[in-house]
């Protein structure tokens, strides 16, 4: 690698040297097709001999990095392998890194200013946020893996390198002394790492970025490490007294030394810095909620409640409403049991006010109440008897209302603040989203009381209202459950959803934050007791794409408030979210949604055992026609059962649509079961009833099309597939949905919609994408047929014989294969084994259906660039 005029894959022109590190060097180069300057990094040939199992990781680390697709991170543009030697292919960034940045100042004696450093922070907790989404932990944030570019603008590099290191490599010789400088408290200790380790390091290089110094800097790796575990560094406001307050606690957050007590996720750290950049309130103003700001016998300062001998928990997201209950005594570890040893029943329950407090809590309660009535919204019943409902304009079937109502002004310059509410969630659920079947409505007058907003909803038909009012310093909102008259199999009296699901929410700026992930909070809770397992999945994709960081504040530390949080937290970090149903089972055990609720987040991350638990748990205590458990057992089989669970599954779902007998998504699940059971009569019958309920996406139909074409009744399979070209065009919503419900991408039937979405459209390339990707099982060897087509359609006709081939070998009684196969043998010059071909559909029982297509494909009128098309018939 010495030679800086050799070239790699004939295409970069290798030039000097730019970085050094223990497993790789990196390159400039050139790219000479684009004459385009990129950077190279080289693996190191020592390096795979001492650990040879580090080129797979190598290239793994190459492709999970392609998938960040982030501005604030190092482009990855691809991988080479040449004469043994492994290479990726990167984005060039040409400013130097942050290294440089704080050596320069301080040669030059001078701070970095405060907003450089904060909105430097603010994009690598974006960055940061990314990642962990993805479940990628950089796992070595320090200033030398912090490049930036021309325009000032940081980009985090060298992703995976810890992992990639031996552990007893990190400290040879104290070679990377400065690497361990930023290494975590349980890093050190050798435990398990998550993306808070990466928060430890990021407040390290903060830290340093403030004062120009690190703050664990010891001289031996031993003094180092022991100096991360117990020591603190010098209070950052001595050495920066500029530094704003919100600024000093923040960072005093992220170097917890314990992770449980240290500010949950990257993308919380993003909306505290993003609040000090902006200059509103801070999470509740952070340095307010604390009647003694420094404990001034620390180096580091320590911010300790008001109320001696009690201590901030770990598992309340810092930076966020920390409800009065979470505050417990220092000395108490106890968290609330998975499961109570003794549950309510789901229907009459005792009044929680009593088993919490008793009479002198109820008092108490009344009494704060009295003193906050100035400040919230009215919640009383009395109703002018001039008041009278404005209708609004309605949805179509299958829409479900959201209403935001005129917010009282109480203080302050008057502002439109349901408007730009009202805003916010149209662009976010009408335009953002195309799936969503979420239409929102402004109400034109203030609303002032709960029994208002709920005669308004229930004149609209809206499941859902938004009132409130506002001052100078912030919005009071309340969300609230209105009618549930689109509801058509509600299992439970209003009341008791209430409980689960209104809220008061606190917003310090309503042009910056959002309330749609509480409107999908409610609306879960309301699909969930209206036994609508689709919407929930449709609900959570949803989520996907609207949750964004928000310094909105649910207020309390009621059920519903908790569910709000566990349900904001939902995709975001999902061990926060299990905190918070938790707290709220401790609460009230007997809600049997929240263990429904528990067992998807435990689907999520992996914990099936706990799910079946849940699940379980949802069996003993619910109501016999609350479908929950039974929907997350059917969906877990079908997509990640064995064959063997097919059959449990199968009673499962005939069950279920004994009581849900319109329910288009369960007769698709079970037709799917019958279908990859071979009972391809009862799947048959089972989709064609399915497809008659109006089902919003295209999974009946892709099934029902594949069982055509096997039976040879192209006519039917023609008309659907017109069907889903006209209705169905978005080919990946199944993707979307499963991946929010169990955050797994690549489920073989799913992977099956897709590929049949791309076919319509004839995407011919996006088909062989998604096969190939896929790798589908034998179960769904059907798929062969579309990917041959494909490849017949590009004129690829070896590659098509293959596909056919496959498709006959794992299905021989596949008749439709046999045609196709001898179209493209003929094309090949094979004749005879072309007339083999089609001497098997002779010899079968469907010769006579199939007679015509022999004649065509014979005559040249019947060819698979034309046998599906929208206006091909047999014969012409």
């Amino acid at each position: 690698m010495s030679n800086s005029k050799m070239l790699i894959g004939n295409r970069f022109q290798l030039g000097d040297s730019i970085g050094v590190g223990g497993m790789a060097t990196v390159y400039r180069a050139i790219d000479i097709q684009t004459d385009e300057t990129v950077a190279i990094k080289h693996l190191k040939r020592e390096v795979i001999l001492e650990d040879p199992g580090i080129v797979g990781r190598f290239e793994r680390e190459g492709e999970a990095l392609r998938r960040l697709n982030h501005p604030n991170i190092v482009k990855i543009l691809g991988t080479i392998v040449e004469d043994d030697q492994h290479y990726v292919v990167m984005e060039y960034v040409g400013g130097g890194d942050l290294n440089d940045l704080i050596r320069q100042h301080r040669k030059d004696n001078t701070t970095i200013p405060i907003e450089r450093i904060l909105e430097i922070a603010l994009d690598l907790s974006d960055a940061l946020t990314r990642a962990h989404r993805l479940k990628i932990i950089h796992r070595d944030i320090k200033p030398a893996n912090i490049l930036v570019a021309d325009d000032g603008t940081p980009r985090l590099t060298d992703f995976g390198v810890a992992h990639f290191s031996d552990s007893t490599q990190m400290t040879k010789t104290g070679a990377l002394i400065g690497t361990l400088s930023y290494l975590s408290p349980e890093a050190c200790s050798g435990e398990p790492l998550d993306g808070r380790g990466d928060i430890w390091s990021f407040g390290v290089l903060l830290y340093e970025l403030l004062t120009l110094r690190r703050p664990f800097d010891e001289n031996n790796t031993a003094a180092l490490i022991n100096a991360i575990l117990s020591k603190n560094p010098v209070d950052v406001a001595t050495l920066r007294p500029d530094t704003p307050s919100e600024l000093v606690y923040l960072l005093h957050q992220m170097l917890a030394k314990d992770p449980d007590d240290r500010i949950a996720t990257a993308r919380l750290v993003g909306a505290e810095l993003e609040a000090i950049i902006s200059g509103s309130n801070v999470s509740d103003s952070l340095v307010s909620k604390f009647s003694t700001p420094l404990d001034d016998t620390a180096d580091f300062p320590t911010y300790t409640p008001a109320i001696s001998g009690y201590k901030i928990p770990a598992s309340i997201d810092h930076g966020e409403f920390i409800p009065d209950s979470a505050i417990k005594p220092a000395s108490s570890t106890q968290t609330p049991p998975l499961i109570q040893t003794t549950v309510a029943t789901p229907v009459k329950r005792m009044n929680r006010i009593f088993a919490v407090g008793g009479i002198l809590g109820v008092v108490a309660l009344i009494a704060i109440g009295i003193i906050l009535l100035g400040n919230n919204p009215q919640t009383a019943t009395d109703i002018p008897s001039s008041f009278s409902p404005i209708t609004l304009a309605p949805v179509v079937d299958g829409e479900l209302m959201v209403i935001v109502g005129g917010f009282e002004n109480i203080g302050g310059d008057g502002r439109d603040v349901g408007r730009f509410i009202y805003d916010d969630l149209q662009k976010k659920f009408e335009r953002d989203v195309p799936f969503s079947s979420i239409r929102v409505r402004l109400y034109p007058e203030t609303i002032r009381t709960s029994a208002e907003a709920q005669q308004i909803a229930d004149a609209n038909r809206a499941p859902i209202i938004i009132w409130g009012n506002y001052d100078a310093q912030g919005v009071t909102l309340q969300i609230q459950v209105g009618s549930l008259a689109p509801f058509t199999q509600f299992i439970l009296p209003i009341e008791d959803v209430r409980r689960i699901t209104d809220v008061q929410i606190n917003l310090t700026n309503e042009r910056r934050e959002s309330v749609a992930p509480n409107v999908l909070a409610i609306l879960n809770v309301l699909q969930t007791y209206n036994n609508n397992a689709y919407e929930i999945g449709r609900n959570l994709a949803i989520l996907e794409l609207v949750n964004t960081p928000s310094t909105s504040k649910v207020v309390g530390n009621s059920v519903a408030a908790h569910w709000h949080r566990y349900f904001m937290l939902y995709n975001v970090d999902e061990q926060a979210s299990l905190t918070e149903i938790n707290q709220a089972i401790s609460l009230d055990s007997g809600v049997v949604l929240l263990y429904s609720a528990r067992s998807m987040t435990y689907s999520r991350i992996k914990q099936f055992d706990n799910m079946i638990q849940d699940t379980r748990t949802v069996q003993s205590i619910a109501p016999a026609n609350y479908l929950a458990d039974e929907f997350l057992l059917a969906q877990y089989n079908v997509f990640f059962g064995n064959e063997e669970d097919l059959p449990e599954t199968q009673r499962i779902l005939e069950n279920v649509i004994t009581i849900l007998p319109n329910d288009w998504w369960m007769h698709t699940l079970l037709g799917s079961v019958y279908w990859q059971q071979g009972d391809f009569i009862r799947a048959q019958i089972i989709l064609e009833r399915a497809i008659t309920f109006s089902p919003v996406t295209n999974f009946p139909h892709v099934i029902l099309i594949s069982l055509y074409m096997r039976q040879g009744e192209f006519a039917k399979a023609q008309e659907m597939i017109g069907f889903l070209r006209d209705n169905f065009p978005d080919t990946t919503i199944g993707n979307r949905i499963m991946n929010a419900v169990f955050d797994l991408e690549g489920i073989e039937l799913t992977y099956l919609t897709e590929v049949f979405g791309y076919f319509i459209l004839g995407q011919w390339s996006s088909v062989l994408g998604v096969v190939e990707r896929a790798n589908f099982s034998d179960r769904y060897a059907d798929i062969n047929l579309l990917a041959g087509l494909a490849q017949c359609n590009l004129q690829n006709y070896a590659e098509a014989e293959i596909y056919y081939t496959q498709l006959i070998e794992a299905i021989p009684d596949y008749l439709l294969a046999y045609l196709l196969r001898a179209e493209v043998r003929l094309k090949q010059g094979k004749t005879n084994d072309a007339l083999a071909d089609v001497g098997v559909i002779i010899n079968s029982e469907l010769a006579e259906t199939f007679a015509p297509l022999i004649a065509g494909a014979q005559n040249g009128t019947v060819s698979c660039e034309n046998m599906l098309a929208r206006d091909f018939t047999v014969g012409t």
